[in-house]
Parts: structure tokens; C-alpha cells; sequence
């Protein structure tokens, strides 16, 4: 599938929104000490809080904005552009289910400028909520469980009874693949994790072509799903290299390197593990540790957003991503059978802790981006 023309502040958006992506990876790893699965929805973050955006002043914008990599331009630009583009990501083929959904839920009435906004450009779900009362917590999980066709539940375990405002966005994606795996070739074989323990996990396998390179630094492998649209990239340390130095090295620039160096005329062959992964990223946290920590505290500045003076007391994300022979939500396969390692240098085996990108090739937007440590677990 082709590029869509895109307008400059278009490109900025994406720019911004794939930049918040390695970056929050980046911290989520850090924070995380390194450990355990992280699956983290770029675009949709960057969308959830470009639509505060719009009620932030001062120096919270300042900050939002840099931390969006969205700097002078203007907010009618930021709006439009993010309108836009979610027009695009919308008009995927039937069988692409993409769930991304921002909600903002909040005890202090919303000024009616920006709660049309929210809507208008960023399709919003808003909705008053007495956060001290018992129903709260389910009123919020009973929603997020109907937004994503019942993937995402509970949303939240816990509630903040004092709270003013919480950002909650799901994400999900659902799709088969253009060319699926044979679930007869799919065996157990073995993974090894950082520290230095296996485990045995399924791994479905493919001899059909696919785009890929390797530098020394990385084997990075190409799929596309159903459309040619969107495009799971599956990135391995080479050599002695660890996924750690990977993250470290992302940038829009090395990604952009890696797609422009794929070779479309590879004869490799490719192990993979199935995987099902639940992510739940703070946002609060993630951000703050960014150093962009002012919208979530006492000095924020929310004065169009809010009647009255407001920070946002949770900024949190909840996603789910699932990856097995057919592409789309299904059981895992019942597989008996175990292959041994083998040193066959016309195979890619991802069989130590790698990254996935999902992303959209007409716009280059990263929809998920995930590191797995462990494929075994969620």
C-alpha cells in the first residue's frame, strides 16, 4: 500500500507521536529495571494528550508541547492534523480491527469549549463521574470492557476517591495475516532470557518471502497483515548485542534507517513465538520521568479545560496485542512436538528478547511497541 500525502505538520505529528513512543519504551524499560513484557500504543498516547492540549496554559503547555514534540504549531494545526489522521487509520480493510480510545473522566466540570473539542478532533469519550462513589471503579472497567469488545478488563483495580480528572485510553488491534503461517509448522522450541534462564515456548515458522536486513546490531524481519496497510516489524539483537542497547539506540532517524535498509528479496526463513500481551503503561509516571512532570501536579495549568483549577490526578494506558499463526485473537495452538536448536544461518529465529512495531505504512504512524522478554508470559 502506498504513502498518503501528507501535510508538514502532519509529518510533524507522526514524528512527534513515534519520538513519545521510543521514548516512553525507553523510560518504561528503565523504570521496569529491564524486566517483564512492555506493550505501549504510541499514537494513541500522543492523541490522548494533544486533546489536553487544548485546556492547557502556560507552562503546561510549554511542557505538553515539547514533550509531543509539538512546538510551534499552533493548536488548530495539532487538532486538524490529528483529525486527519485518525480518518486515515480509520479506512483500513474490514478484517484491521483497530481500537484506539481516549476517554476523560472528571469530578469538576469540563468548560464546554473544550469538552466539543475533545469530541469534535479527537473523538473523546467524557464523562462526569463522582470518583468517591463505590460504583466509580466499575462505571470506568464496565465501560474500557465495551470499548474493546471485552479485550481490556478491568481497566483500573484501583481508584483515587478524591480525584478531579483521569485520562484512560485502550488500545487493541485485531488482524489476520496477508499470508498466514501453517499452524502444522508451528513447534516448541526454546527461548533464552536475559538472565540467563529458557523456557520452552511455541513458535510458528514460515518459508514465505519476507522484507529483511541485519547491520550486526540488529535482524529486523517485516510481515504485513491483511491490506498491506499495517506492517508488524519483529527487530532482534544480533551477535552478542542485548535488546537493552537496542532500546537505548531508537530514534525516528535509526527506525527510518532500518525501513529504507530492508531487503524485499530475502530468502530467510523465520521462527517466531506466539504471543499474548496485555500492557498498562502510566503515563503519569512515564512522562513525569521524561521530565515533563507539570500537568500532574499542583502547579498545572488547566485553566481552559476546567471550571475550576485541576492537575490530572491518572494518566493511564491499557493494551492488548495477540500474535499467532492466523494474526487474528484465536487459542493457542495445542503443539506436542520439540525442535532443537539448530545453527541454520538461512533462518531467523527470535529466540531471545526482541521488539515488535506494529505500524501503518501510509502514514508511518507506530500504532504498538512492545519489548518481550518473555514470550511465555503476558
Amino acid at each position: 500500500m502506498d504513502e498518503v500525502g501528507l501535510s508538514a505538520v502532519q509529518k510533524q505529528v507522526i514524528k512527534g507521536s513515534n519520538t513519545l513512543g521510543f521514548q516512553l519504551l525507553k523510560v518504561s524499560d528503565s523504570l521496569n529495571n529491564g524486566n517483564g513484557n512492555i506493550l505501549i500504543a504510541p499514537f494513541n498516547a500522543h492523541m490522548g494528550l494533544a486533546c489536553l492540549l487544548n485546556g492547557a496554559e502556560g507552562q503546561t503547555k510549554l511542557q505538553m508541547e515539547q514533550a509531543l514534540g509539538l512546538d510551534n504549531i499552533s493548536i488548530a494545526d495539532i487538532n486538524n492534523s490529528h483529525k486527519e489522521l485518525v480518518g486515515v487509520l480509520n479506512e483500513l480493510p474490514e478484517s484491521n480491527e483497530l481500537t484506539s480510545i481516549n476517554s476523560i473522566w472528571y469530578s469538576t466540570e469540563l468548560k464546554p469549549a473544550f469538552k466539543q473539542l475533545s469530541q469534535l478532533y479527537y473523538d473523546a469519550y467524557t464523562k462526569n463521574l463522582d470518583f468517591g462513589s463505590p460504583d466509580a471503579i466499575n462505571t470506568i472497567n464496565n465501560w474500557a470492557s465495551t470499548a474493546s469488545n471485552n479485550s481490556i478488563n478491568p481497566l483500573l483495580d484501583t481508584i483515587n476517591p478524591f480525584a478531579n480528572l483521569y485520562l484512560l485510553n485502550v488500545a487493541t488491534f485485531n488482524a489476520p495475516w496477508e499470508t498466514p503461517f501453517d499452524s502444522s509448522s508451528t513447534r516448541i522450541r526454546t527461548f533464552y532470557l536475559d538472565n540467563g534462564e529458557v523456557v520452552n515456548t511455541p513458535m510458528m515458522y514460515t518459508d514465505k518471502a519476507f522484507p529483511y536486513f541485519t547491520d550486526g546490531e540488529v535482524e529486523f524481519a517485516s510481515l504485513p497483515y491483511a491490506g498491506k496497510n499495517v506492517h508488524l516489524g519483529i527487530i532482534m539483537p544480533a551477535g552478542n548485542n542485548g535488546i537493552d542497547k537496542v532500546i537505548n539506540s531508537l530514534s525516528v532517524n535509526k527506525w527510518s534507517y532500518w525501513l529504507n535498509s530492508l531487503d524485499t528479496t530475502s530468502s530467510k526463513t523465520l521462527w517466531l513465538p506466539q504471543l499474548r500481551l496485555k500492557g498498562s503503561l502510566s503515563l503519569k509516571e512515564s512522562i513525569s520521568a521524561l521530565g515533563y512532570g507539570v500537568p500532574y501536579d499542583d502547579a498545572a495549568d488547566f485553566t481552559g479545560l476546567a471550571e475550576t483549577r485541576v492537575k490530572v490526578d491518572e494518566a493511564l494506558q491499557k493494551t492488548r496485542l495477540e500474535i499467532n499463526e492466523n494474526g487474528e485473537y484465536a487459542h493457542i495452538t495445542n503443539i506436542n512436538s520439540f525442535l532443537p536448536d539448530g545453527n541454520n544461518l538461512s533462518s531467523m529465529v527470535v529466540n531471545r528478547p526482541f521488539l515488535l512495531v506494529i505500524w501503518d505504512q501510509r502514514t508511518g504512524a507506530i500504532l504498538f511497541l512492545s519489548r518481550i522478554a518473555d514470550p511465555t508470559k503476558q
